[in-house]
């Protein structure tokens, strides 16, 4: 008898042992198993993401010399998406905002006043300077909100070189003003 109760604790330690290294092994798969999901998850999903691209100076103004392409065959569709493509490949502030506004330019000779508006309210978040203030007071000027159009171009003034005490700009935008303000009355 005492040699089967050996026999029996034998086999029960073995089977005990084979239990652990089944849940060893199981808890190795299920940590590599994870492991290599997360990998996936994180870095094999990325290549799926568009890619935010900085172009150069030189490269924005190539696809700006394209857009004026587009532009002069008559082709002001392809000229905007030029424009639009530009704008989200340039991390540069003061050149997103000249994008911008030279887009709403396009859209204000098609007579798009509101989208003209507001790419150029969009460009005036990046920086505002005399070109976008002047563009954006010809924009409310031709929607009729004149009251906006004055306080544009007055800002339009106030980025003019103060050292050339009049200029072409400067007479033009308070010319603008003074009709602005005639008309209002």
């Amino acid at each position: 008898m005492p040699n089967i109760i050996k026999q029996e604790n034998l086999k029960s330690r073995k089977h005990l042992s084979h239990k652990k290294w089944m849940i060893i092994v199981s808890i190795i798969i299920f940590i590599v198993g994870s492991a290599v999901f997360g990998w996936y998850v994180i870095y094999g999903q990325q290549s799926d993401t568009p890619q935010i691209v900085t172009r150069t100076t030189d490269q924005i103004q190539q696809i700006i010399s394209d857009a004026d392409a587009q532009l002069n065959s008559g082709n002001a569709s392809g000229a905007k998406s030029a424009y639009e493509q530009a704008i989200g490949q340039t991390s540069d502030t003061a050149q997103k905002s000249s994008l911008l506004i030279s887009n709403a330019a396009l859209y204000y000779e098609e007579g798009n006043y509101d989208q003209a508006l507001a790419l150029a309210k969009q460009a005036e978040t990046y920086k505002l300077d005399e070109n976008v203030a002047s563009m954006t007071a010809e924009i409310y000027k031709m929607k009729g909100d004149k009251q906006n159009a004055i306080i544009y171009y007055q800002k339009s003034i106030s980025f003019i070189n103060k050292e050339n005490s009049v200029d072409d700009n400067t007479l033009y935008y308070q010319n603008q003003i003074d009709i602005l303000n005639r008309v209002k009355k």
